[in-house]
């Protein structure tokens, strides 16, 4: 198991709220005791089955899609449904899905927080250390302005918590790329997602860093707002423009050296050709032929001296 998601599911077992650790597969890995006294089912009873024991069969749960939206950027996802206990009564939840991820950014879990409205503070504390521990820059907008950002957010653009919030997004977006991202933006807060996209951004000390932005549409203080996560990108940028340059080289080299050995073959084939000339007047025709083939694109004359220099024994063009 993923030292991260064992480390999550140690911190899980100190909330009272309940708390699902699931695998990418939807196979619960961890089941702490807020779950075990909400739904009545022991941690042997849990551990190992899938998400959809919890959902009664008559009930069109979209959990599976919710998944995929998160696979496809969204960084977290809140929805209501119906679950059943033990006792097979049911129950109104809201589970609030967040991505586990490795270091190399992959998810490798997701962390499912059952709502307690007697306990939402501990519940924002626990989503609060899910994000700010996330190696991706996090953040809420709403009406162009900065709600809330991560500290990951914060070490990419230079900028503490304090001068974002409230603060106009646009302005920290290289300005030939404002048009896009607010375009896009409008377009996520329409469809709900939108898939992950480049542009620049400039830095509290005036670099421009590129990154890659997901944004999805969210309920936030009950309005509309966007939620979004980004990486910054500048050195994959750097790496992929110098690895394509090198490949340019790398084929002009190629070019060349195809080129060097098939004139090479010509001059050799050329002076086998010569060497089994008897008469003068074979010469002129052969090297003129072969020239042809070593400069296609160019036009001439040969022009054959007698070794005196002074009479012009053969012309061919």
């Amino acid at each position: 198991m993923e030292k991260e998601i064992k480390q999550l599911i140690q911190v899980c077992e100190l909330w009272e709220n309940g708390v699902i650790v699931e695998s990418v597969d939807g196979s619960i890995l961890s089941w702490n005791k807020g779950a075990r006294d909400l739904y009545g089912y022991s941690a042997d009873e849990a551990v190992g089955k899938k998400h959809s024991f919890l959902v009664p069969g008559d009930v069109n749960d979209d959990f599976l899609s919710i998944l995929k939206r998160i696979k496809q950027g969204a960084p977290v996802a809140r929805y209501d449904t119906i679950h059943l206990r033990k006792d097979y009564s049911r129950m109104t939840v809201s589970l609030t899905i967040s991505p586990v991820k490795a270091e190399t950014g992959n998810i490798i879990a997701f962390a499912i927080f059952i709502h307690n409205t007697a306990d939402q503070a501990q519940e924002k504390e626990l989503f609060t250390a899910l994000t700010q521990s996330s190696p991706i820059g996090i953040f809420i907008v709403n009406d162009g302005k900065f709600l809330y950002v991560n500290r990951p957010f914060e070490r990419i653009v230079g900028y503490g918590i304090n001068e974002l919030i409230n603060t106009e997004t646009l302005q920290y977006i290289h300005p030939d790329d404002r048009e896009l991202v607010t375009t896009l933006s409008r377009a996520a807060l329409k469809n709900g997602l939108c898939q992950p996209f480049e542009y620049r951004v400039i830095t509290k000390s005036g670099q421009t860093k590129w990154v890659l932005e997901t944004i999805i549409s969210i309920h936030y203080q009950g309005r509309r707002a966007v939620l979004g996560n980004f990486m910054d990108i500048t050195e994959m940028k750097r790496l992929a423009e110098e690895t394509k340059l090198t490949n340019e080289r790398l084929t002009a080299l190629v070019k060349n050296l195809e080129q060097q050995h098939r004139q090479n073959a010509i001059l050799t084939e050329m002076r086998d050709m010569l060497q089994a000339c008897s008469k003068m007047d074979e010469i002129a025709p052969i090297i003129m032929g072969f020239m042809k083939k070593l400069f296609p694109s160019s036009q001439g004359a040969l022009f054959l001296l007698s070794n005196s220099r002074t009479d012009l024994e053969s012309v061919v063009t």
